[in-house]
């Protein structure tokens, strides 16, 4: 998406409470006026454990303020343990002297992985209030090996300093459970038959979150997360067996043709391992926007022999399984058609030369935009992409707002889909290629749900050259992001409502893909 680079500025800190402490008959105290034996601090923000200034029900309680734009966190850490032994989370908290936070939500952790959050109530100025979160409601009922809570803000704005006091878990049903939010509105435009394209699917977020910088890694879970057993399970009972993994080149590798960063690199595979045991396909998605440290892919800083370097060690990682698709860059912009087909062209010879016979998903300049194929000079451009397999589709993307930027919450008209992709369509098939549609999205409403349905209605239609799609976006930080798909409280996003009619009921396997065009 054009210009969403952002997302650890959407975690700008938290209170992350690891599982261990003081046995009750009916509870296990996690904290208070102090840490339980055992536990250990690994806090990053301007944090206090025993801060007299304002506590509940003794002399000391927990502190935190957030910066604007930090990853700061208080951090507890303890063992693992199943979420099946007690009911609930308790604690109290305060807004301190100024109140009026208003983005923290609680959110547990499993294997170090954060899961779907509870957003908590604002919070008001000196006034202490009693949270009770059932686990079910944190998604951990039954689940192995949580290894933490969170209390995190979920914006990229400041939060001045509150207070955490008097933390434990309860076996004891909550009196008083989280009441679920209502339902979100469902809009049930399609009617009559629908035969769904072959791979149908979304875009799970998160690893592309946060700038880098030289010299600095990133930390996972602080600055940048991937898709949890509980997201893909989710989605794959939905019919989603597709999905688009958004991370950043420069985690993987920091510095050009290094070896794989092992840690990043495990993270991925086990992805996609949990996903593609599950008949999904994954799409694995470098979401640079053809630059390397801002550096532009295809110049002398970054030369396309090192571009092929990454994906020759990536395709080596990944060759031996078909479900997985390999994306070379996201949205290509701001540089000449010429020199991203070389760049392509390299990549494409060095994932060959992997012996890796993946599907290969290329894009063209211009944020490959379907409605700018050719003006933008992909038309004449791609014509020079080479495959020595012949097994590569090409990738657009297509927004419905008024620029296509997909930054904009109302759609142009509902035929906008429709229009914007027809010449682009018109060109594939005249060219024999095979086409997927990487990104779209639209906010919550009627014309917008009407818009998504008569883009996807059209590409059914035209199902000799689109392969499928992946809608722009889940993912467990998004927070209420206005495209966000990802479920909340367990229910719906509005969005599902318009994607549902054109979802696959079962995983279908990866021949699917193949065809006539640039990937027979």
């Amino acid at each position: 998406m054009r210009g969403f680079n952002l997302p650890a500025r959407l975690f700008a800190a938290g209170v992350l409470l690891a599982l261990s402490g003081r046995a009750h008959a009916q509870r296990a105290v996690i904290y208070d006026d102090g840490l339980a034996a055992g536990w250990a601090s690994y806090s990053w923000a301007s944090v206090k454990l025993d801060d007299t200034a304002l506590a509940h029900s003794s002399k000391e309680a927990i502190s935190a303020t957030v910066s604007a734009g930090s990853y700061g966190a208080i951090e507890l850490r303890g063992a693992p343990f199943s979420g099946a032994t007690y009911k609930a989370l308790t604690f109290w908290i305060n807004g301190g002297p100024t109140g009026g936070q208003n983005s923290l939500a609680v959110k547990a952790s499993v294997n170090g992985k954060q899961q779907g959050g509870v957003p908590l109530p604002k919070l008001a100025a000196g006034t202490w209030t009693k949270i009770v979160v059932p686990f079910a409601d944190l998604g951990i009922a039954a689940t192995p090996n949580v290894t933490g809570f969170l209390i995190q803000n979920t914006d990229a704005g400041a939060a001045p300093v509150f207070y955490v006091d008097d933390i434990q878990m309860t076996t004891e049903k909550p009196a008083s459970p989280t009441p679920p939010d209502p339902p979100a509105p469902a809009f049930n435009v399609h009617k009559g038959p629908v035969r769904p394209l072959a791979f149908t699917g979304v875009n799970i977020s998160g690893g592309e979150f946060g700038d880098t910088k030289p010299g600095v890694t990133r930390i996972y879970g602080t600055n940048y997360t991937y898709p949890s057993t509980s997201e893909l399970d989710y989605f794959a009972g939905k019919g989603v067996n597709i999905i688009r993994l958004p991370f950043r080149w420069t985690d993987l590798q920091p510095t050009l043709n290094s070896p794989l960063s092992q840690p990043v690199l495990d993270r991925i595979k086990g992805v996609v391992k949990d996903a593609t045991g599950k008949g999904i396909v994954v799409i694995l998605d470098p979401h640079d926007y053809a630059r390397y440290y801002d550096q532009v892919i295809g110049g002398a800083d970054v030369p396309d022999a090192a571009f092929a370097d990454f994906w020759g060690k990536m395709a080596a990682q990944f060759k031996d399984n078909p479900r997985v698709w390999l994306g070379l860059m996201n949205e290509p912009h701001d540089l000449p058609k010429e020199q991203w087909v070389g760049s392509a062209n390299a990549a494409i010879v060095g994932i060959r030369a992997a012996g890796a016979k993946n599907l290969i998903l290329v894009p063209g300049i211009s944020w490959t935009g379907a409605h700018s194929w050719i003006p933008s000079g992909n038309a004449e451009a791609m014509l020079g992409i080479k495959d020595s397999q012949s097994h590569y589709i090409i990738e657009a993307h297509q927004y419905l707002d008024s620029d296509s930027s997909g930054t904009h919450p109302t759609v142009v008209s509902t035929t906008i889909g429709s229009e914007r992709l027809a010449q682009f369509t018109a060109w594939c098939r005249a060219h024999h290629q095979r086409a997927f549609l990487g990104e779209f999205g639209a906010a919550a409403s009627q014309p917008a749900a009407r818009a998504t349905d008569d883009m996807l209605n059209f590409m059914e239609a035209n199902r000799d050259v689109w392969v499928g799609f992946t809608w722009w976006s889940a993912g467990a930080w998004w927070s209420d992001y206005m495209f966000t798909v990802e479920p909340k409280k367990g229910q719906d996003r509005p969005q599902m409502s318009f994607l549902r009619p054109h979802l696959q009921k079962a995983p279908v396997g990866t021949k699917a893909a193949r065809g006539g065009g640039g990937h027979t």
